[in-house]
């Protein structure tokens, strides 16, 4: 690389970095706790001034990298909650394959660390580290770095002891009903945001970060409809634009969800135009609403297993169970990218309605 490193008298590293030549010639420097940290710098510094010093991009390790095409292409533009998936995809390269220099990378090898995360992790997660590490090495594909995507026909396996039980992911019809009638019943006052705001979600199948950033613009109580234009993300406490361009649309509002809306609106209405901000303390904490459906669970009886989420989940496996309404609808009423989205997640009966099924497949089968 176009730097160098030296260690300072306290013990820790400065790292030179070298730019252009002549007139325009630059030097940077950082102060680093360890020698592999000045590398990471440099290598950072590398991409950042389109350096083609090959070789040595070539010799750093992978982790390092894929941290530095992290920062430098993914950081910058997603949300909180995805940026913790890249960290935790870091964390594991880190733990297995430390010191393989991108020069040793080969197919085998990928396949190697993704037959050891396998065992440990459910083929979800596994699934997800294989997607960012194949956008990772077409990044050094484009750069010249390697000749062609290595993960190209690597498999993903997953450990199905750690896959989430159905049961967690989905409410059975009972108990949902159960929840919206007393979330639906409900006097709702200053202090019961947390709870009204999963009404809406029981009401909409919206994600919970487009419930909390609903603006009062947004609620058409005449024509009994809501728009969803916006998110709030809680980890980085601030208002982002919706998870897909798809996730901008106009969701149906039930009797039950209007009538709570115009109540709150004419009772509790803060000085503000978002639907669920006090004054003194903002927007709801999604954590907060998560302890809140927690509670109102174990009142009614129900295991606390389910987070807010499940709601949507609920909703949504609801929605696609009826045969009048097609998976395109269904797919635009819950804000996925594309229909195929929903068949993935969605297209399976609720927990408690196959005994149903089972007894009309005996029927069949017994003629």
């Amino acid at each position: 690389m176009s730097g160098t490193i030296k260690r300072i008298p306290d013990g820790r590293y400065r790292a030179y970095y070298t730019a252009g030549s002549g007139p325009a010639r630059t030097r940077h420097t950082k102060i680093v706790i360890s020698k592999r940290a000045g590398q990471a710098w440099l290598l950072e510094q590398e991409q950042v001034n389109g350096s083609s010093n090959m070789r040595a991009i070539r010799n750093c390790y992978f982790v390092d990298y894929f941290k530095m095409w992290y920062k430098l292409f993914k950081a910058p533009v997603i949300s909180a909650a995805t940026k913790m998936t890249y960290k935790l995809t870091y964390q594991h390269l880190k733990v297995l394959v430390p010191k393989m220099k991108m020069a040793q990378l080969n197919r085998t090898l990928l396949q190697s660390i993704f037959n050891q995360l396998g065992y440990c992790y459910s083929k979800e997660t596994c699934r997800k580290h294989a997607i960012q590490v194949k956008a990772c090495l077409a990044n050094a594909q484009y750069d010249g770095l390697i000749r062609r995507n290595l993960m190209n026909g690597v498999v993903v396996t997953g450990n199905e002891e750690r896959l989430r039980n159905d049961n967690n992911k989905y409410l059975s019809g009972d108990d949902f009903l159960k929840i919206r009638s007393c979330l639906f019943k409900h006097s709702y006052g200053p202090k019961d945001t947390n709870y009204l705001v999963l009404a809406i979600i029981s009401a909409t199948g919206a994600r919970v970060g487009e419930v909390i950033g609903l603006k009062w613009e947004d609620v058409d109580a005449e024509r009994h409809r809501l728009r969803i234009q916006r998110s709030y993300d809680s980890a980085a406490r601030k208002i982002k634009a919706t998870k897909t361009f798809n996730a901008v649309r106009t969701i149906p509002l039930v009797d039950d969800a209007v009538r709570l809306l115009r109540s709150w609106h004419d009772n509790v209405k803060w000085n503000t135009d978002f639907v669920f901000a006090s004054n003194e303390k903002g927007l709801p904490k999604a954590s907060s609403i998560n302890s809140a459906f927690h509670t109102l669970q174990r009142h009614l009886g129900i295991e606390a297993i389910h987070s807010p989420h499940t709601l949507r989940h609920t909703v949504a496996s609801l929605l696609i169970a009826q045969p009048e309404l097609g998976v395109t609808y269904v797919s635009r009423l819950l804000g996925h990218s594309n229909p195929a989205i929903t068949q993935r997640y969605y297209l399976r009966v609720l927990p408690g309605e196959h005994q149903k099924e089972d007894a009309v497949a005996l029927n069949t089968i017994a003629l």
